[in-house]
């Protein structure tokens, strides 16, 4: 497991970071899909 275990998107376009206490959601595909970062690094 990531010790920050911060989560980064990079896409052509834009660059996101999320925290554990985040939610990440796409952005263009899969709409209103949304995902709990601890829920990733778990």
């Amino acid at each position: 497991m990531p010790e920050s275990q911060w989560v980064l998107v990079i896409t052509a376009n834009q660059q996101i970071l999320y925290s554990p206490e985040q939610t990440a959601a796409t952005q263009q595909a899969l709409p209103s899909f949304t995902v709990a970062v601890t829920e990733l690094i778990a």
